[in-house]
Parts: C-alpha cells; structure tokens; sequence
C-alpha cells in the first residue's frame, strides 16, 4: 500500500466515522479496490480507528478527564463498600452506611458508560471470527450497509419529537446503544447510526444521543485494537510500511479533529433519513460491484 493511499484511507475514515455511514463497510469496500491483502486490511483499519479515537480524546479531554476521575472515584467507593460489608457483618451494632456508587452527574454518566461498554465487549470479542469471514466478503458490506439505511429510515419516520428524559438516567438506552456500538463491529453496520438511533428510540434527544456515542467508540475502538494485535505478527502485516501506518492514522487524527464538531453538528440537525440514503446508495453500489464482477 501507498503512501497516498494510506492518506486516502485515513482522510474518509476521519471523515465517516462521525457520519451515520459505516466507515468500515467503506474501508472494505477501498480495501477491495486497492487489493490490499485481507490480514492486513482488517489491521490497518483498526489502526485507521485509532487516529480517529485520538480526535475524540483530544476534542472531549475534559470530558473524558472528568469521566476517568469518576471511574476510579467508583472503584474507590466500591472498595470501601465491601469494607463497609464486613465491618457490618462482624459489628451489628455499629451499621455503617454504605458509598453512593451513582451519587452526582458525572458519576452517573460514567456509570453509563461502563454499562455501554460492558455488552459492546462482548459482542465484539464473541463476535471477531465472523467479522473476519465478514470483511473478506464484498457483499456482506454492502448488505449490511443497507440495513443500516433501515434502521436510520425507521428511526427518522418513527421519532416526532426530540426526546425529553434527562442525560444522566436511562442506563437502558446506555446498555442498547452498547449493544449497537457492539454489532457495528461488523462492516456496513454504522456504530454511530445504530446506537444513534437505539439512545433515540429509547427517548434521548439527539444530541446526547450523538455525544454518548462518540463518547462510547473510543473503548470500543481501543478494544477491537487489542484483539487485532495478534495478527502483527502475520506475514499480511508487512504488506504495509510503517511509513503507510503513520501516514493513515495522521490523515484520521487530523481529519478527526477538523471534522468533528462540524459532523458533530451535522448528525444533530438533518434528518437521519438523508444518511439512510447515503447508507442505501453506497450499498446498492457494493452490491452492483459484487455482481457486475460474477
């Protein structure tokens, strides 16, 4: 692979990611084009995710400062609670109270978070061998592209108002929105389309919705990361160049980060219908490319 096609990868990839469109499926799709060899390609663009992972950690630091904090704040209270236990336990008679392990805002937008990421894990580790058989195959893409196109068309006709429940309940629609962020392991499925529209249907407003979702790829895309290392050692691998490497994941990075606020914005305030589209055209396409080639 090239140097200028790493970049390409890189660009749509930092591009697509905040998009309802799947930037996997696309990847494939590019990947097929160039004939980058399948080991390899699913790698690559799992370190393509980790320049756009980048981005949203450097445009939502404080968030995710605030959200570590309380996370190790929990871990904290979690581990006094079981003292708390067994004091109790040997002195009945001096009852102490328990931590509040939710107590505060961003104590229970964290606590969403790790609900978030808990089925996503899952899925993705249960998941990882299909996805393989998936990425290898042209038409899997394609297919799946437009099921994402249907779940951005139900939600758009479904959904008359935007959402009035408050950011910091509902840890249902956080475990759905895993849930979907989970499944777009597979390419074509959009991670911000499905779990956009599961943080809707359940009654966020789009924007928390948008927000908590790009809040909820990073240890996502952190963990897929993790179970492509072991093919680094694969002869695929040294298909691509470190030079291709550093290339592409810069195009993400700063891609992200010119990007973000502005699709940020974007997703918020057109109608999802329109990303169904986009999602519908770009599968037909894949399909028809399958297809024509038979």
């Amino acid at each position: 692979m090239s140097v200028i096609n790493s970049i390409i990868l890189g660009i749509i990839q930092g591009l697509t990611e905040f998009l309802p469109i799947s930037s996997f499926g696309l990847l494939v799709m590019l990947r097929d084009r160039m004939g980058l060899e399948q080991t390899a390609g699913i790698l690559f663009e799992a370190i393509l995710h980790l320049g756009t992972a980048a981005s949203v950690v450097a445009v939502f630091r404080k968030d995710f400062s605030r959200i570590l904090a309380e996370i190790a704040g929990m871990g904290v209270d979690l581990a006094g609670n079981v003292h708390v236990w067994f004091h109790n336990r040997r002195s009945p008679e001096e009852d102490l109270p328990y931590h509040a392990l939710t107590a505060g805002t961003w104590r229970k937008l964290s606590a969403m978070v790790l609900t978030a990421c808990i089925p996503a894990a899952m899925i993705g580790y249960s998941a990882r061998r299909l996805v393989k058989m998936a990425a290898a195959s042209s038409f899997i893409p394609g297919a799946l592209m437009m099921v994402t196109a249907l779940f951005l068309l139900v939600t758009d006709l479904s959904r008359t108002d935007e959402g009035s429940a408050s950011a910091v309940t509902g840890f249902d629609a956080a475990m759905w929105m895993g849930i979907c962020r989970g499944l777009a392991v597979f390419p074509g499925l959009s991670g911000l389309g499905l779990s956009l529209c599961s943080g809707m249907l359940c009654g966020r407003t789009r924007r928390y919705a948008v927000k908590f979702s790009v809040i909820i790829s990073v240890p996502v895309i952190l963990g897929a990361f993790a179970l492509e290392l072991g093919n680094f050692p694969d002869a695929g691998t040294y298909a691509i160049s470190a030079g291709s490497i550093f290339a592409g994941v810069l195009a993400a990075f700063a891609g992200g980060i010119l990007t973000i606020r502005f699709m940020l914005l974007l997703t918020q305030r057109i109608r999802l219908r329109w990303f169904a589209l986009m999602n519908f055209i770009f599968g037909v396409y894949t399909l028809i490319s399958v297809f024509s080639q038979n």
